[in-house]
Parts: structure tokens; C-alpha cells; sequence
């Protein structure tokens, strides 16, 4: 056979001990701090020509500068004494958590370490480099005490230290309680790394937190993550019944934060089927409603002190171990036939789940507790709150309705049960039953919740005129254009309808058509947004026979 012949020939490179030496450190700073996980990883390798290494800056074939920012380094920065040429070093933005002392790389002159999660013990070896950027850190200490979702709880008038440990020889700290600076006083002792509080109570409890700086790296401050310290106390409750005698049954406990927060009230404080003299125990100081629930069959849900409204509840200022009595509300029986002749047809939509209660998603509020307050007989006009006993309560059913009956003759005010939810003060919750025959006895009250309050509207129902109407609708209400008045047979023809402002201006007014499916269109267009009244009246005797309704037009 004739010989292989080959013009290819294999030439070895010699690689410099330096070039060596360079590629060795390389491979150390990579494995040193998590390599593989690295964001952009390296091309560190001896088939890639060192002038095509990514991270590096080459002078006289000698890595000066590695530069690998914002990559996902973990881990420790390595000391690597081969890389005797090395001058910068760049690997701020990453997640490094200890660095050597590479101040032993006698050619180190700028060092960039901002952003990782390095502490004071681990920069301060490296404060007496030239050029050196250290000042932000992700790092935070924690205090050293447990603490339960951030918190710790301290019984009151007790004594209690909030300590941090923080590695480093020049260490300086500066304590604060709920963002303000703290210095030994009456209620603080401060030594550097520890702050005892002295006799903790409500007005030296609070949200502490601190910062912990260093004397030869003046420019970083590491934050310590806030922790509440709070003090708490025993809070006692004696539900007593109107004798004062503790009840027979057995009670439902809410301690709520006066403090509304979305939908109603936070409740802190729990103590469910508990005997009616029972105690919430290491209840945090603050300031609560206490809310009491029982036999619902017997009792009207009730505040203290003895409120069944939340608006009249008072704010118990619980600062240590106290006790309280409450006495329950007891449901008054229900109104015979001969109590009176007055009614009140009531109507509760709600809407908790979209935005500023839209119309179309009122839903109607089943099992909703409402009542309804009179006036004492002999009281006067603008009488106090408490002038006014409960006469009537109830639960609306499936479809949120409720009617109470045989009312007698006097002034009302009505209420529903929404903790937290003010009702709206412009709306129409006062009313007034008259004498059968010469006055308004039959009212219809619908009333809508949403988180921005509970507006009531209450209209007028008498008799003679709706004897006339079968299905008499007002409506949209409220309106931005046009109202609609719509029946389905009025039978007198001596029936007319106006419309006033609130300052008994007419503004409309006609005859109504007698007959079958009659209509009426009002164009409210150019009226201004408010509050207006839609009187429909017997002609003959308008004064006594009027139904009224509240309309609003809106822009």
C-alpha cells in the first residue's frame, strides 16, 4: 500500500503559567459562588481563547477587571492570591452573603459589592481599599426574640428587652418606637444592641424597629425588621339581664377594634358559647366594642354598654385587667291587633362584592335582623337617642323582606344590623304613625347597604289613594332623565300628581288619566341633582290624602 500522506499539521500552544493561573481563579470564583444557577453563565474554558472569556477585561494578556453584575451569584466572593494582576472587581447587584479578604490582592484598587446581602463583619475587613462601594445592601436583621406573625406579648405593667445580634467590631444602633427615634428615659433603657422597656403598657407599647450603622463604613445602614411589642391584659364580662342577674344562657363574644376597616369592624377577640360571666384572656390594650350575641330567639344582639345599635355603643378604653357588665337587650313580644293599626313593609338589598354598589348587583338580604324604635310617650322633639325604646324586631326573610304590624301611635326610627356600616344621614329613617282616619298609618321602607353606608328611603302608603291604584309604580329612582309613573287601574278620575323641590316649589304637576295601564312621563333632564318630592293626591281633598314619594335626581 502506498503511504498516508497529510498536510495537516498538529501544533500544541503553550499556555503560560499566568494564562494558567488566571483560567484556575476563574474556575474557583465560579464554583465559589453558585456557577450553575448563574443568570448568564460563563465561557470560562480552555477551548475558548482567553481573549473571547466573557466577565473579563485582558491588559498584557492578564485579567485586570472581572465584572459580573446582576448575574444571580451566590454564596462567598473568593480570595484567589493567583490573579496577581487583578485590579477591579464588579459584582454588585447579586446575592452574595460573605466575601474573603481580597485585600490580600496587593494589585486590588476598585471594588464594587453594592447590593447584596453582605454584612458589617464582612465588609470591614475590606474598608481600606481605594475605591469601594458598599453602601446598599438587601441585607435586614431580625430581632432576637421569638415573635408569633411579627409580635410579642407581654403581659402588662411587665418588663421586657428587644436585643439584636449583628456580626462586626464597630458597630453603632439607633432604636425607635413607631418611626421616632427612642433615648433612655422613663419608659426606655438603651445600650447599644439591647433596649429594654420598662413597665410596658398602652401608651409605651407599639411598633419598634432599629438600625444598626458602623463606624468605618459610614455610608450603609442595615434596617432591623419591625416588631410589634404589645401588652395584654385579662378582659373580663358579666351579661347580665335587665335585674342585673347574670342570664341563664349561654353568650357569643366579640371584642371588636373601633377602627373600621373595609366591611365593618375587625374583630379581635373571640369567646363563642361561653357561660355569661366569662373572660377573654390576653386581649391586646386598645380600644374596643365589646358585642354580645345569645339566644336570638330571646335577645337582641347588644353592645356595651346595653346598646343594640352600634352607633350608640361606647368605646371601652381597655388599658389593664378590668371587668364589665353588660345587661342584654331582651326582645320585646310581638304587637297584638289592638296595640294599633300602623305598618311598615320593609325591603333590604345589599351589594358587598362590586364597586360602589351597583344597581344591578343589589342582591336582596335574607336573615338581615332589623327593628324598629319608638318614642316615649311625653318625650319631646329632638329628644336624646336614648328617649327612644325598642318595640319591634325581626329577621327578613329569603327574600329580604319584613313587615312589622299593628303599630301604634307615635314617632319611629328604624335600624338594621350592619357593625360598622353608618346609615346615611341625608336618608329618611324617622317616621311618624298617626291616628287611623286622619293620618299616615301604612309606610313602606326600602333600604340598601353597601360598604359606603346604608341609605333608607321611606315612603308614605294611605289608604284612600291606593285603594284607587292597582300596581302604582314611581320609577327609575333614582333618575337621570326621566320619571316614570305607571299603573295598571286607577278608578277615580279626581287624582292628580305634582312634583316639588325641597322648598315646596312645583315643578310639574298634571292630572292622572283614570283607566286602564296608565302612564306618565316626567322630564327631569334639566333639573338640578337633589333631592325631590313626587306627591300623588285626591284632587278634592289634597291635604289629608297625599302619598309621597322621595325621588333623586342625579347629573
Amino acid at each position: 500500500d502506498a503511504p498516508t500522506t497529510s498536510n495537516v499539521v498538529t501544533v500544541n500552544t503553550l499556555i503560560t503559567p499566568e494564562t494558567l493561573d488566571d483560567f484556575n481563579s476563574l474556575a474557583i470564583i465560579e464554583s465559589s459562588t453558585g456557577g450553575s444557577n448563574w443568570t448568564n453563565p460563563s465561557n470560562w474554558n480552555e477551548e475558548t481563547r482567553k481573549q473571547d472569556w466573557d466577565f473579563i477585561i485582558l491588559e498584557n494578556e492578564r485579567i485586570v477587571e472581572v465584572n459580573i453584575p446582576d448575574n444571580n451569584l451566590t454564596g462567598r466572593f473568593p480570595f484567589t492570591p493567583l490573579m496577581t494582576a487583578l485590579r477591579t472587581i464588579d459584582v454588585s447587584g447579586n446575592s452574595l452573603i460573605d466575601v474573603d479578604d481580597i485585600t490580600r490582592l496587593r494589585s486590588i484598587e476598585e471594588v464594587n459589592l453594592n447590593n447584596n446581602l453582605l454584612e458589617f463583619d464582612d465588609l470591614e475587613k475590606l474598608s481600606g481599599i481605594n475605591s469601594f462601594s458598599y453602601s446598599s445592601q438587601k441585607t435586614r436583621y431580625a430581632f432576637d426574640q421569638t415573635a408569633i406573625a411579627d409580635s410579642v406579648l407581654i403581659r402588662v405593667f411587665n418588663d421586657t428587652s428587644l436585643s439584636i445580634t449583628a456580626g462586626g467590631e464597630f458597630l453603632n444602633y439607633t432604636w425607635y418606637r413607631r418611626n421616632v427615634e427612642i433615648a433612655t428615659n422613663n419608659d426606655f433603657s438603651v445600650e447599644d444592641s439591647v433596649l429594654q422597656i420598662k413597665s410596658l403598657d398602652f401608651d409605651n407599647m407599639g411598633l419598634f424597629s432599629a438600625e444598626v450603622g458602623n463606624d468605618i463604613l459610614p455610608d450603609l445602614t442595615i434596617p432591623v425588621d419591625p416588631m410589634f411589642v404589645l401588652a395584654i391584659a385579662d378582659f373580663s364580662v358579666d351579661v347580665n339581664d335587665e335585674n342585673g342577674e347574670l342570664i341563664p344562657d349561654n353568650v357569643d363574644g366579640f371584642l371588636l377594634l373601633t377602627e373600621q376597616r373595609g366591611f365593618g369592624f375587625d374583630t379581635l377577640s373571640t369567646a363563642i358559647n361561653q357561660p355569661s360571666a366569662f373572660t377573654f384572656t390576653d386581649v391586646i390594650l386598645g380600644d374596643y366594642l365589646i358585642s354580645i350575641d345569645s339566644d336570638r330567639e330571646k335577645y337582641v344582639p347588644t353592645y356595651y354598654a346595653d346598646a343594640f345599635e352600634w352607633t350608640e355603643a361606647d368605646t371601652v378604653m381597655f388599658r389593664k385587667d378590668t371587668a364589665f357588665q353588660l345587661s342584654m337587650t331582651i326582645i320585646p313580644p310581638p304587637l297584638d291587633e289592638n296595640s294599633g293599626d300602623g305598618s311598615l313593609d320593609v325591603i333590604i338589598e345589599e351589594d358587598f362584592d362590586g364597586p360602589e354598589g351597583r344597581i344591578d348587583a343589589r342582591r336582596r338580604a335574607a336573615k338581615r335582623k332589623c327593628g324598629l324604635r319608638r318614642k316615649r310617650s311625653g318625650g319631646r322633639t329632638g329628644q336624646d337617642d336614648d328617649e327612644f325604646e325598642l318595640i319591634a324586631y325581626g329577621e327578613t326573610d329569603d327574600n329580604g323582606e319584613f313587615k312589622f304590624g299593628f303599630l301604634p301611635v307615635g314617632t319611629y326610627r328604624f335600624f338594621v344590623e350592619y357593625p360598622g356600616i353608618p346609615i346615611d344621614e341625608s336618608s329618611f329613617v324617622e317616621f311618624e304613625v298617626g291616628e287611623t282616619g286622619i293620618s299616615d298609618t301604612d309606610f313602606k321602607l326600602e333600604a340598601f347597604a353597601s360598604p359606603d353606608g346604608i341609605s333608607v328611603e321611606i315612603e308614605k302608603i294611605l289608604g284612600v289613594i291606593f285603594e284607587y291604584f292597582k300596581d302604582l309604580q314611581v320609577y327609575p329612582n333614582p333618575t337621570t332623565d326621566v320619571l316614570k309613573i305607571q299603573y295598571r287601574h286607577l278608578a277615580d278620575k279626581n287624582v292628580g300628581a305634582r312634583l316639588i323641590d325641597m322648598s315646596g316649589n312645583t315643578l310639574w304637576s298634571t292630572d292622572i288619566r283614570s283607566g286602564y295601564d296608565g302612564y306618565e312621563e316626567i322630564d327631569v333632564s334639566g333639573f338640578e341633582a337633589g333631592i325631590y318630592i313626587l306627591h300623588v293626591y285626591d284632587k278634592e281633598d289634597s291635604k289629608k290624602n297625599v302619598a309621597s314619594y322621595r325621588v333623586m335626581i342625579r347629573d
